[in-house]
């Protein structure tokens, strides 16, 4: 049997030096720093993430990933564009996901 130790997603990526706003007024989606600043100063993704595909031209898409966040009775929505750490939070906090047309 292997004594291979499964890491989190707070112990494998190196802790960030910069802040990153995000202003849901302002901005349509953000990046995976944000969602990673908000779990490292102790926000809770909740169960359901909601996962919209945009079709771009030429037959490209992107998917954005809305994960509900909370804090202290607070609450926020992040609209995150599709990363390997937003997939890695998915999985290790066992979200689940729906899928949503765009409107």
């Amino acid at each position: 049997m292997s004594d291979v130790q499964v890491k989190s997603i707070r112990e494998i990526l190196p802790p960030r030096e910069d802040y990153r706003h995000f202003s849901p007024s302002s901005q349509l989606y953000t990046t995976a720093d944000v969602l990673r600043q908000y779990l490292e100063n102790g926000w809770v993704p909740q169960s359901g993430v909601t996962v919209e595909s945009h079709v771009l031209s030429a037959g490209r898409s992107v998917n954005v990933y809305h994960i509900c966040l909370r804090k202290d009775g607070a609450e926020i929505v992040l609209p995150i564009l599709a990363s390997p750490i937003v997939w890695r939070v998915i999985a290790e906090y066992k979200l689940t996901l729906t899928t949503s047309t765009p409107s």
